[in-house]
């Protein structure tokens, strides 16, 4: 299914303050140490050349650092009149959106001399506890219930009423015997081959791969499938891509014995392309077509597979299945690619593609549609799920990268349940066609703007306040 809209404007919003979600131990890692890229290491730490750094502050030259760091006794520091959010960062060694987040600022010209601000985890603690008070929390939960259930009527339309007769069925008529998971040394066995170019043409790809079921599915013939899964491509001008992803991504998803389709999401007209919100509107438009009987119901899975139309995954055993209840968390699929020297950049790292479970999806309201140009809505994402909404995110591999976007970024993230053994290099390993590194801060400086507010952190109903204009479907 394609499709494609026209931007309309973003409605204000008030950003709610809401809980930090905190841990006991973090790996720290940051180069806000002031000898740093010198051949030494002087974080204070062990093997130090030199204490005057904190610990974790010269990432350069002493990798990664394990420590927990609520232990250390609560540090407040009173700005004085030539003070900033920088000399902070430089001081402590903790980055300045950290500082931002854990003092509720929102913008950076709201920092007045005299501010006491808690510069390090344990004052962050102490600053949670005084703001959030039994009443306060109340408020909270209850901010949290209504957004939830405006974003299920966006998300559903006018489905909710049949959405909620489905979830309170005790069982479904379908009459086929549900279809077993293949596991990863299945998959493997008979790999696909790679594609190669010239790609078949849309109409060949159309004839090849129609769909068996009403609305555009397809699913086995011979089970009943599991998973549900929707595949959410944010589009504009990548038609060879679209072609090779196609020809590629058929034969893998039938091979994994799920029901699925893929959405083309195209952004019409001259404006900046915002891909969030093209995601958001291809959940919404998913979800109205989705048979409830088959996904909503009890013992089947509906999911979204947020996913750039350049990434190929090298590996047929990478699931595309949806994330399961006792995983914790969506899973960030892309970790490593070989555009990137088989690296996976950062930490917090949730672009390139990305499975939430539609549960997981309306608990973090969407992504936010702020974001126009190239980057920053995953970043933020990965906030909103792990501190806004306290999940973790799940990868087939863990990623070996620093932390980048908050120096205390934590130990939020997981492996694949049922994927723990798996040792081949081509496992969490994805071609990026065209094969182009981007910066993806470079290319929309505003985005670490707006990464430095907690907008990302709050439950900010960026799902129930989209607004687009269905053009065509095709």
């Amino acid at each position: 299914m394609t499709m494609s809209i026209n931007n309309l404007f973003s409605l204000k919003i008030l950003l709610l303050i809401t809980s930090i979600s905190l841990i006991t131990a973090a790996q720290l890692c940051s180069d806000a140490c002031d000898y740093r890229q010198d051949g030494s290491c002087d974080d204070g730490g062990p093997n130090a050349e030199y204490k005057g750094c904190r610990l974790g502050s010269d990432c350069m030259d002493c990798g990664v650092r394990n420590a927990d760091i609520y232990s250390e006794k609560a540090k407040f520091h009173r700005l004085g009149r030539f003070g900033t959010l920088y000399k902070l960062q430089q001081k402590y060694g903790y980055k300045v959106p950290a500082i931002m987040r854990w003092n509720n600022i929102w913008n950076v010209k709201d920092v007045e001399p005299g501010m006491v601000l808690a510069v390090n985890p344990a004052a962050a603690q102490e600053v949670e506890n005084n703001i959030l008070t039994p009443e306060n929390k109340k408020r909270i939960d209850r901010i949290k219930v209504a957004g939830r259930l405006l974003a299920t009527e966006k998300l559903f339309g006018n489905r909710v009423k049949k959405y909620v007769e489905t979830l309170n069925l005790e069982e479904t008529n379908n009459k086929l015997k549900k279809c077993k998971t293949p596991t990863y040394d299945e998959l493997i066995e008979n790999p696909l081959p790679m594609i190669e170019e010239p790609f078949l043409s849309f109409n060949e790809l159309q004839e090849k791969y129609k769909p068996n079921e009403e609305n555009g599915w397809w699913s086995p013939t011979n089970c009943e499938a599991v998973d549900t899964v929707a595949i959410i491509i944010p589009f504009r001008n990548r038609e060879h891509y679209l072609q090779g992803f196609l020809q590629r991504m058929h034969p893998l998803l039938r091979k994994q014995l799920l029901r699925y389709q893929i959405f083309v999401i195209d952004q019409s007209g001259k404006k900046k392309f915002n891909r969030a919100k093209l995601l958001n509107v291809g959940a919404v438009e998913a979800s109205r077509v989705v048979p409830f009987d088959k996904s909503i119901a009890k013992g089947y899975r509906f999911c979204f597979i947020m996913h750039d139309v350049d990434m190929l995954s090298l590996s047929d055993g990478l699931p595309y299945n949806c994330p399961k209840e006792n995983e914790g968390g969506p899973r960030h699929l892309s970790v490593y690619t070989v555009s990137h020297k088989n690296k996976c950049l950062y930490k917090e790292l949730f672009g390139g593609v990305a499975a939430l479970s539609y549960e997981q999806f309306l608990n973090v309201n969407g992504y936010s549609n702020k974001y126009f140009g190239w980057g920053g809505e995953d970043d933020d994402m990965s906030s909103r799920i792990r501190i806004g909404a306290g999940m973790k995110i799940v990868r087939p591999r863990a990623c070996s990268g620093p932390c980048r976007v908050f120096s205390d970024c934590m130990k939020d993230l997981d492996i694949i349940k049922g994927y723990e053994h798996v040792k081949d290099e081509k496992y969490g390993l994805w071609y990026m066609m065209g094969g182009k590194v981007e910066d993806v801060v470079s290319k929309n400086p505003y985005a670490q703007f707006l990464l430095y507010t907690r907008a990302h952190i709050c439950k900010v109903s960026f799902l129930t306040i989209l607004v687009y204009l269905l053009i065509y479907e095709a």
